[in-house]
């Protein structure tokens, strides 16, 4: 299961950047964008101080990653608390990260978890994701595979391609009736459309399974190709094997 998905701590800052924030907050979206971080942080902090939520959060996350501001976790604390009290799904997230990670406290992941549920139910697909993972590790909660399966369904058809790898995880190591093969892929070629690596190199995995199909192979080899290229270790392993044995692709031994 793939849990190292980035921290949406910065996640939640670009999901709530839209026009509302910038006009909510003066500008801050625009100084953030063009990496002004100070400028930023004075408007968001003028836009928290007049209980803005999107102001909050955001001001909350520059604290977390020292950004314009001295890095502080009580005060990204207190800034995502107050706007998660306002009902905002990000600053949930942040509260609940902030608490799986450590970040200025111990880690705790059971209160991780029940912000993550918090933001899940407002449709918040990242904590979808992370309660997910926690659900199928049983770490913080009770081990819960059927509910985290529903988790990264719901997290994979809003789009998100670590929810949709994991989700096709599920399908191919432990099938049920009607989940197939073919339904797992149709997951991995969702995430790979968005340039999901891990997504791109189970693929290709599938595709060598069927080594009697030379165009499976040679759709195996293009993959292998692509992320050995960008360093993927195991890809690199796969793709000189290809090469040496001649499987879709010309045989080339030195290549190999």
């Amino acid at each position: 299961t793939d849990s190292s998905m980035r921290c949406k701590t910065l996640i939640a800052l670009a999901l709530l950047l839209p026009t509302a924030l910038a006009v909510r907050a003066e500008g801050g979206a625009e100084a953030f964008g063009r990496g002004d971080f100070a400028a930023a942080a004075a408007r968001f902090e003028a836009g928290a101080a007049a209980g803005d939520a999107t102001a909050q959060n955001n001001l909350g996350v520059l604290y977390l990653r020292g950004k314009g501001v001295a890095q502080d976790y009580g005060r990204a604390r207190e800034l995502f608390e107050a706007a998660a009290r306002q009902h905002l799904p990000g600053a949930m997230f942040n509260l609940g990260m902030m608490h799986l990670r450590g970040y200025g406290m111990q880690a705790q992941p059971g209160v991780a978890a029940d912000w993550f549920a918090r933001a899940a139910a407002l449709d918040d697909r990242e904590a979808q994701f992370f309660l997910g993972v926690l659900l199928t590790r049983g770490d913080g909660v009770p081990a819960d595979p059927t509910r985290a399966k529903a988790l990264f369904l719901a997290a994979a058809l809003a789009g998100l391609p670590a929810a949709q790898f994991n989700l096709a995880m599920l399908y191919l190591d432990d099938p049920k009736p009607g989940e197939d093969e073919a339904a797992a892929l149709q997951w991995l070629e969702a995430a790979a459309k968005q340039d999901y690596p891990r997504a791109k190199l189970h693929i290709a995995k599938l595709d060598l399974r069927h080594n009697d199909e030379p165009g499976r192979l040679e759709h195996a080899a293009t993959l292998l190709r692509e992320l050995a290229d960008a360093g993927e270790p195991e890809a690199q392993m796969e793709f000189g094997l290809l090469n040496l044995f001649g499987k879709g692709l010309p045989k080339n031994e030195d290549e190999g």
